[in-house]
């Protein structure tokens, strides 16, 4: 007796939902008669219509222009290779505290811009024999066929000779220093 009390507890609300849902879409239970009350006048919708209705013809306004902002899109950044890490190695590196004064015998100087290796010969090729620390004063001896490397003594007063490459140093008075010969 229980499962049938329940059973038609359950038809109930179900039939109190459809209602509901019949309310609140409108009137939308269909009735034989298909007329459609308008403010004018009542119209059978299942006769065609032998009135004219008028139609609108005008011509719909231009668009005018917004300002509207329009965002290029960007490229996504994508990460850059990582450098491999600097492997050690036995250059010297030389400490030399010579000023100015000391150039004066000199065909020309130059002063580094960076910690600078000085190499066997004018090019990357070459072996590096030392490292120079950047603001180092060297005396200039010569400079490569097409100037991109300067023949300098080091260490300073020594005699050694060795090759530096010119974008990483700033000279002066090197305008009479002659062009050398690659060892």
């Amino acid at each position: 007796m229980q499962f049938h009390r329940r059973n038609n507890n359950v038809h109930i609300l179900a039939i109190i939902g459809m209602l509901a849902l019949t309310l609140a879409c409108g009137n939308a239970i269909p009735s034989g008669n298909r007329d459609v009350e308008t403010a004018d006048a009542v119209v059978d919708a299942t006769q065609p219509s032998t009135e004219s209705v008028p139609m609108d013809t005008s011509v719909p306004p231009e668009p005018t222009a917004t300002n509207t902002l329009v965002v290029p899109p960007t490229d996504t950044p994508r990460p850059s290779p990582t450098p491999p890490e600097p492997t050690a190695t036995n250059t010297p590196v030389l400490q030399l505290d010579k000023s100015r004064q000391d150039m004066a015998g000199c065909t020309g100087i130059l002063t580094t811009v960076v910690d600078l290796n000085v190499r066997e010969g004018p090019g990357h090729e070459y072996k590096a024999i030392a490292l120079v620390p950047v603001g180092q004063i060297l005396c200039v001896s010569g400079k490569s066929n097409d100037g991109t490397w300067w023949r300098v003594e080091y260490p300073l007063e020594s005699g050694g000779k060795g090759w530096v490459y010119a974008p990483f140093t700033i000279s002066e008075n090197t305008d009479a220093v002659p062009v050398v010969a690659a060892p």
